[in-house]
């Protein structure tokens, strides 16, 4: 995806604006007490520049978490000074994922859920903008369709296997605008090894580790405990691996465009059907 710093754009929208707030990367793997995610805070807007905003993961329950990149919020700006900004949300793409996966039963597998929810992201994206005419909607990148896409990561306690669900939500602004939302799910045996799956700015990191990626663009394989079984790995080794992959994409981006964070948050996802938060706010050195 081509966009994904948190950065607020500013669209004049009937005598208001909207911000567009992006996601900039996330990795989750696997050690051997269970799934561990970690996503940086790093936020910009017009008005403030860059500042660290709220943790981009939003846990539901104790077996699931939600993160997005891409260009995954969107509020109306209320009022703007150069000491505050008021936003009243539009569409957030993690908060519309956990409304529908709140009334489902999340004991067992989610992959039954991927089509109503690629779908429940599709309408809920519509109805923030249904109401104004197609100008006026979020501009769209010709060279990439994908608007933002949503990770959501589980823990099935019946099957007892890990899961990752990614839906991409690709949008083109015209007279009709176009929305599709499609699923793409990792299999168990996929997440059996310590490979880093990386969510949004992930080329600045696989050209910084030098590993290649696989076919699927939206998921690289990056990192030493690639090959080996996620029951040998400790979580102290995965997260100081992750810890070091957030450096280097925030020392490389530094003077990007679109960079990356060093304060981050991390969770796991225990196999004992807990999730427990190891950082929060962190600033990586």
């Amino acid at each position: 995806m081509s966009h994904f710093l948190s950065l607020i754009t500013l669209i004049s929208v009937s005598g208001h604006q909207i911000s567009e707030c992006s996601g900039t990367l996330v990795t989750a793997t696997t050690c051997k007490k269970g799934m561990l995610i970690v996503a940086d805070r790093l936020t910009k807007d017009s008005i403030r520049g860059k500042i660290n905003g709220p943790s981009k993961i939003l846990a539901i329950g104790q077996c699931t978490a939600v993160a997005s990149t891409g260009r995954p919020v969107f509020s109306q700006i209320i009022n703007a000074t150069p000491a505050s900004l008021e936003l009243s949300p539009l569409f957030d793409a993690n908060e519309s994922a956990a409304s529908y996966l709140r009334m489902q039963d999340l004991d067992d597998s989610i992959y039954v859920y991927a089509e109503e929810l690629s779908k429940h992201l599709e309408n809920e994206f519509i109805k923030a903008f249904q109401n104004r005419p197609a100008f006026k909607w979020p501009i769209s990148d010709p060279k990439d369709p994908c608007l933002f896409q949503t990770c959501v990561f589980h823990f099935a306690r019946k099957t007892k296997h890990f899961e990752i669900m990614l839906i991409k939500l690709n949008y083109k602004q015209q007279l009709i605008p176009i929305v599709r939302a499609t699923a793409m799910l990792a299999l168990p045996n996929d997440l059996e090894t310590g490979t880093v799956r990386a969510f949004g700015n992930t080329e600045v990191i696989d050209n910084a580790l030098g590993s290649p990626c696989s076919n699927n663009k939206s998921a690289m394989k990056i990192g030493k405990f690639s090959n080996l079984p996620r029951k040998t790995l400790s979580l102290h080794e995965i997260l100081k691996e992750q810890e070091k992959i957030f450096l280097i994409s925030e020392s490389l981006t530094l003077h990007k465009e679109h960079p990356t964070g060093k304060q981050v948050d991390a969770i796991l996802l225990l196999d004992t059907a807990k999730l427990k938060w190891l950082l929060q706010g962190k600033v990586l050195k």
